[in-house]
C-alpha cells in the first residue's frame, strides 16, 4: 500500500466518522480543562502566584493584543459565574451592566438558547465552562464548515475537508475568535446549513434538528449586537440563499415543513422581542453614544485608490502574524481570510458567461463581492447608506467580510474548476498567474506591508500565493490541497494558545486577598487602578470602574453635574481610574474606547468606595473626613490594597 493510498484511507476515515471524532475531541478538551484564551496575560500584571501554582499555558503564546478576550470577555464571563448568571450585573461598574449586551455573556434566561457556547456555564464550574466555550466553537465551526462546503462543491469530500480547516483556522477567525467575527462566521454557516438541509432532506428528524439549529443560530446572530459586521454578514447569507433557490428550485415543500418553519421563526421573534423590550433603555443609551453609536459610514476608505487597492491584500501578511507582530495597525486589524478573489474577478467572463444551475450560487456570491468592492471604493449618499443599513459598516469591518466572502467563493471556484476543466486553458491560466503575482507584488510594495516583510519574505509571499493559484489553475489539485493545508496551519493554528483553567486569575496572592476581603465585606465597592479595572469583576467584587458597554451616565453626572465632559464619557469605554489628591475630578479620552477618570479623593464618599487596589502609591492621601489604610502590598508588580476609612 502506497503512502498516498494510506493517506486517502485516513482521510476517508476522518470524514466518515467526523461527528464521532468531533464529539470525542469536544469531551476531551473539557476533561483536560483547556481553553484558547490569552488569560495568562494577567501574569504580567499580577505575577505573584499562590504556593504550588504554575503558568496555565500548555502550549503556544498568550497574545497581549487580544485585550477583548483576556481583559474584557473572559473576566465578564467569570463575573457572571460569580453572580449567578443574572441578566443585569450590578457589580460591573457603578451603574451595573446588561450582560446580554455585554459581549454575549452567559445569562440564565431565554436568550441563552442562541448562545450554545455559553451553555456550559449552566451546569459546569467556570473553568470547565470556558473549555466548553472553546471546544464547541472550534469543533462546531469545523463541522459546519465541512457541511457548508460539501453543499457548495457538490459533495467534494477532500476539498470540503480542506475548506473546513481553511475557514476554522482563518486568521480572521482566530485573531477574533472570542469576539463578534468568530461568532458571526459560526452563526452564518449554521443558518445556511440548517436552511439548506431543512428543505433538502425528506426525513422528519433531520428537519426538526435543522429547525432547532436555525432557531438557535438566528437568535445568536441577532444578539451579537455588532452591526458593523452583522449587516454585511446578513447580506452574504441572503446572497447565498438566493443562489440556493436558483440552483435547487423545483423541490416540493411539504405542509409540515411550512409549519415547522413558521414555529421556528415565531420562536426567534419572541426571544428577540422579549430581550429588546427588557433592554430598550440600555439599547437607547448605547445607540446614542459618541462611540460607537454615532459613527456613520457612507462607503469608501478615505484613502487614495492605490492605498485602498493595496489594503485588499493585507491577508498576504497573515502567515507571519503569529510569529512576528505587524508593524502597522495591529495583528487583529490586519488579520483576514486567505482568498483568490482577484483571479475569479479576471476569470469571471469565462466562468459566468452563462448563468446555469451549476454556477448560480457562485454567481450570487460573485455579485455580492462586486457590490462589496464598490462599497469599499466609492462613497454613496448618506440616505442610501442609512436605508441599506450600510451606514453601520466602517471600511475595516467591511474589508474583513469582503475577504471572508472571497474565501468562500475561492473554495467554490476550485470545486467548479474540478468539474469544468475546459473553462480555463493553459494560456489563460498562465496569464492569470502572472497577473496575480504582479498584483500581489504591487500591493506589498505600495503599502505598509513593504516595511513589515523582509526582501526574502516578500519573495516567499508572492511565490507562495501565486504558486498556489498556479497549482489549482493548472489542475494539480492534490498538491494544491497539501500545500494550502500547510499554509492554513501556519497562519491560523498557532494564533491562540492552549491554556489550562483559570489559575492566571484565581491562583494569585492578590486575588486571594481580594476574595478574602470580599467574603467578609460582600457589599463593599472597589476601584481598580492601572490595568486592574477589569480584573476585579472576575473576582466577584462590586467594581466602580471596569468596562462599560453602556456608559454609566448616572455616575458621570454625579461627578459632572453640568455635563461638561459628556462627549468624553458617553461611549463604550474601558474606564481607567486614577485616585488623585486634588479636589476636582476630571475626564480625558485616551482613545475611542478608553477614558481616564482622575477621581478626586474628595469624591470617594459619593459612591461609598471602600477599597482601592492597583499600583498607585496613594497611602498618604487623606481629607478631614477620610484616610487610607494599607491592607496589602506592595507586591512584585507594585500593587497595593488600601481600605478607605471614613470618619
Amino acid at each position: 500500500m502506497t503512502v498516498v493510498t494510506r493517506g486517502k484511507k485516513v482521510l476517508d476515515y476522518l470524514i466518515k466518522f467526523r461527528y464521532l471524532i468531533g464529539l470525542v475531541l469536544f469531551v476531551f478538551i473539557i476533561l483536560m480543562n483547556w481553553n484558547g484564551s490569552s488569560i495568562s496575560q494577567w501574569d504580567s500584571r499580577v505575577s505573584d502566584r499562590t504556593k504550588g501554582a504554575t503558568s496555565s499555558i500548555v502550549v503556544g503564546q498568550a497574545r497581549s493584543v487580544r485585550t477583548d478576550d483576556w481583559m474584557v470577555q473572559t473576566p465578564f464571563y467569570l463575573a457572571q459565574a460569580k453572580d449567578g448568571l443574572k441578566e443585569f450585573n450590578s457589580k460591573l461598574t457603578q451603574d451595573g451592566q446588561d450582560m446580554v449586551i455585554s459581549y454575549n455573556s452567559p445569562v440564565k434566561n431565554l436568550t441563552i438558547v442562541g448562545k450554545p457556547f455559553n451553555w456550559g456555564f449552566l451546569f459546569l464550574p467556570s473553568d470547565r465552562a470556558l473549555s466548553w466555550y472553546y471546544a464547541l466553537k472550534v469543533v462546531g465551526m469545523f463541522l459546519l464548515s465541512f457541511e457548508f462546503i460539501m453543499i457548495l462543491t457538490k459533495r467534494k469530500r477532500y476539498l470540503s475537508l480542506l475548506g473546513a480547516f481553511w475557514i476554522t483556522l482563518s486568521p480572521g477567525v482566530q485573531w477574533w475568535f472570542f469576539q463578534h467575527l468568530g461568532d458571526l462566521v459560526y452563526f452564518s454557516l449554521a443558518i445556511l446549513v440548517s436552511v439548506f438541509y431543512f428543505f433538502a432532506s425528506k426525513k422528519s428528524w433531520v428537519q426538526v434538528c435543522m429547525a432547532l439549529l436555525f432557531s438557535s443560530s438566528a437568535i445568536g446572530f441577532i444578539l451579537v449586537l455588532y452591526p458593523a459586521f452583522q449587516v454585511m454578514f446578513a447580506y452574504f447569507i441572503l446572497a447565498v440563499l438566493v443562489g440556493f433557490f436558483f440552483e435547487y428550485r423545483g423541490g416540493k415543500v411539504r405542509p409540515r415543513q411550512v409549519i415547522m418553519a413558521v414555529i421556528a421563526m415565531l420562536f426567534v421573534g419572541v426571544v428577540v422581542l422579549t430581550f429588546v423590550q427588557n433592554a430598550m433603555p440600555q439599547i437607547k443609551l448605547l445607540m446614542n453614544t459618541a462611540y460607537p453609536g454615532k459613527r456613520i459610514s457612507t462607503g469608501g476608505s478615505g484613502m487614495p485608490f492605490s492605498q485602498t487597492l493595496a489594503a485588499m491584500s493585507y491577508y498576504l501578511t497573515n502567515w507571519k502574524l503569529p510569529y512576528n507582530d505587524v508593524t502597522f495597525l495591529n495583528n487583529c486589524e490586519v488579520s483576514s481570510f486567505l482568498n483568490f478573489f482577484p483571479i475569479i474577478l479576471l476569470a469571471s467572463p469565462k466562468i459566468f458567461r452563462k448563468i446555469r444551475r451549476e454556477n448560480a450560487v457562485g454567481f450570487s456570491m460573485f455579485v455580492y463581492c462586486i457590490v462589496m468592492l464598490l462599497w469599499l471604493f466609492i462613497p454613496v449618499p448618506k440616505w442610501l447608506a442609512k436605508i441599506t443599513l450600510l451606514s453601520y459598516t466602517i471600511f475595516t469591518r467591511s474589508l474583513a467580510i469582503y475577504c471572508f466572502a472571497g474565501m468562500i467563493l475561492s473554495i467554490w471556484f476550485i470545486g467548479y474548476l474540478m468539474d469544468h476543466k475546459e473553462v480555463i486553458d493553459k494560456k489563460f491560466a498562465a496569464f492569470l498567474v502572472a497577473a496575480i503575482a504582479a498584483l500581489y507584488a504591487w500591493s506589498i510594495v505600495n503599502s505598509p506591508m513593504d516595511s513589515y516583510l523582509t526582501h526574502y519574505e516578500f519573495l516567499f509571499t508572492v511565490l507562495a500565493f501565486a504558486g498556489l493559484a498556479a497549482l489549482f489553475l493548472f489542475k494539480h489539485y492534490k498538491t494544491f490541497m497539501v500545500l494550502m493545508f500547510c499554509l492554513i496551519i501556519g497562519a491560523g493554528a498557532t494564533v491562540n494558545p492552549i491554556n489550562k483553567g483559570t489559575s492566571a486569575i484565581y491562583q494569585k496572592k492578590l486575588s486571594q486577598k481580594i476574595m478574602s476581603i470580599n467574603k467578609k465585606h460582600p457589599n463593599a465597592r472597589w476601584i481598580g487602578e492601572g490595568d486592574l479595572y477589569n480584573f476585579l469583576p472576575a473576582l466577584g467584587v462590586n467594581t466602580f470602574n471596569g468596562v462599560a458597554f453602556v456608559p454609566i451616565m448616572k455616575t458621570w453626572h454625579k461627578l459632572d453635574p453640568k455635563h461638561t465632559d459628556n462627549f468624553t464619557y458617553n461611549r463604550y469605554e474601558h474606564i481607567h481610574t486614577v485616585v488623585v489628591p486634588g479636589k476636582k475630578t476630571s475626564f480625558a479620552t485616551l482613545q475611542a474606547d478608553t477614558i481616564v477618570v482622575n477621581l478626586s479623593i474628595y469624591d470617594l464618599h459619593k459612591f461609598n468606595i471602600k477599597y482601592i487596589t492597583g499600583p498607585g502609591a496613594i497611602g498618604s492621601y487623606h481629607t478631614r473626613h477620610m484616610k487610607l489604610k494599607k491592607v496589602y502590598g506592595q507586591d512584585s508588580n507594585g500593587n497595593f490594597i488600601f481600605e478607605v476609612i471614613y470618619h
